[in-house]
């Protein structure tokens, strides 16, 4: 389950807009190295933790898309496994936050006063929030958001010439798919 909300967002970057990223790891790992700095320094509840978690690697994701407004193919690959370099850069350099290379002890997750401590019971939630990534994302191919998506995937230029801002567009699907990698490092 976790592998298939990483696997949506990366379905929203390759599949919906046809780019090629190779940094799906890397934002998974924002996402959950994010996620445990707002559990273990900042106490955060679990949910809100996820939410944020996944923004803060959208975030990050976006940032990584400026740089894709004129690269395609394989050029803007060499960018998205940028990520994978500045990644571990960002871990070893923030110990203080992140544990360095010897992680975050967590502690175990609870969800309106229920705890999840073994892997039979961390299954149901992981499972919920997979079909609830399936549904928005499968909403999002047929809405017309993810119809603009499917414009500049087959060309930009036509989609600029009829009113597609595919600067916004191209920024927000990299939000999106980096979201869901997040979330799915987080979990």
């Amino acid at each position: 389950a976790l592998s298939l909300i990483a696997a949506l967002g990366l379905q929203i970057i390759t599949g919906l807009t046809g780019q090629i990223s190779v940094g799906q790891a890397a934002f998974m790992g924002f996402g959950a190295f994010a996620g445990g700095v707002l559990i273990t320094q900042l106490h955060w509840p679990f949910l809100l933790s996820l939410l944020v978690a996944g923004l803060i690697a959208g975030v990050i994701g976006t940032i990584f898309s400026l740089s894709c407004f004129r690269l395609k193919g394989f050029y803007l690959a060499l960018v998205t496994l940028a990520a994978h370099v500045f990644f571990p850069f960002v871990v070893n350099h923030v110990p203080k936050w992140t544990g360095s290379t010897g992680g975050l002890r967590l502690p175990i997750p609870s969800i309106a006063g229920f705890t999840f401590d073994t892997a039979q019971s961390w299954y149901y939630p992981v499972v919920v929030i997979a079909v609830i990534a399936v549904f928005l994302t499968k909403n999002l191919q047929r809405s017309r958001i993810g119809r603009a998506f499917v414009a500049i995937r087959d060309n930009d230029r036509a989609a600029s010439a009829v009113g597609i801002n595919v600067r916004l567009y191209k920024m927000l699907y990299f939000f999106l798919g980096t979201f869901l990698a997040g979330v799915a490092g987080y979990l």
